[in-house]
């Protein structure tokens, strides 16, 4: 569960990151309110980079997770930050994706476990 607390919320702070910074670079502020919004931008990246690297976990064992919530968290951001609902072609589309990266992660298990089920190169 701590594993998975670093991961949702470095993934928070990536998607908030990068809409500030989408903001900062697409809305006419003036150049004191651009500064502020990059450098609060540059903040929350940071954090990201932080939280993913301070997980107690190679990151190469919950990549599936990551981009999962990395999905998930990002529509949410659009919306809250921009109203921008997506398609049901683009949902999905995501929720195909979200079904490989399950299965993907499930081979993973399978390996880790020692069950000598191998889906992918061991």
């Amino acid at each position: 569960m701590k594993v998975l607390t670093f991961v949702i919320v470095a993934t928070i702070f990536e998607a908030v990151g990068d809409a500030v910074m989408r903001i900062a670079l697409k809305l006419p502020y003036a150049l004191p309110g651009r500064i502020a919004l990059f450098a609060l931008a540059s903040v929350l990246l940071a954090m990201y980079g932080l939280f993913l690297n301070l997980a107690p976990v190679e990151f190469a064992t919950v990549t599936g997770v990551y981009l999962a919530s990395l999905f998930i968290v990002f529509q949410i951001v659009n919306y809250l930050f921009f109203r921008h609902t997506p398609s049901r072609a683009y949902l999905s589309e995501e929720h195909l994706l979200l079904l490989v990266l399950e299965l993907s992660t499930s081979g993973n298990r399978l390996r880790r476990a020692g069950t000598g089920n191998c889906l992918a190169t061991c």
